[in-house]
């Protein structure tokens, strides 16, 4: 037999983290009015929140908002929507909030491979 002569061996590690929804795009940052909605925009990005990232297959995230507010797949007329997806090989994607009551509208936005999104409160006036 011979030996493997300067072998070191030794042991890497590679991290993966979740990606980043940060910062939804047009996120309402004023107050809206009972009735009004204004088209939002949802970007994957790296675990950085730096870049844009594409996503290999559709991916879904969950919209849970409160009483206040809701999530609609278009303009006037449209649907209430609990989820949006992000098309394979796309990376992001539009849909509305809509204010429904006065208060503090709040929500959370999920998937098991980003981190949970809080986006900032808006506020409901009459």
């Amino acid at each position: 037999t011979t030996a493997s002569p300067l072998h070191n061996a030794d042991t890497a590690f590679t991290v993966v983290g979740l990606g980043r929804i940060n910062n939804i795009l047009s996120w309402p940052s004023a107050s809206m009015r009972v009735g009004d909605s204004v088209a939002v925009t949802l970007r994957t990005l790296d675990p950085n929140a730096v870049s844009v990232r594409r996503v290999a297959a559709a991916t879904t995230f969950a919209l849970a908002p409160n009483a206040n507010i809701e999530f609609r797949s278009g303009g006037a007329g449209s649907t209430t929507i609990t989820s949006v997806i992000v098309p394979a090989d796309g990376s992001q994607v539009t849909f509305y909030v809509k204010a429904l009551a006065s208060g503090s509208g709040t929500s959370t936005i999920t998937n098991a491979n980003y981190n949970t999104y809080l986006p900032p409160a808006v506020t409901v006036i009459p």
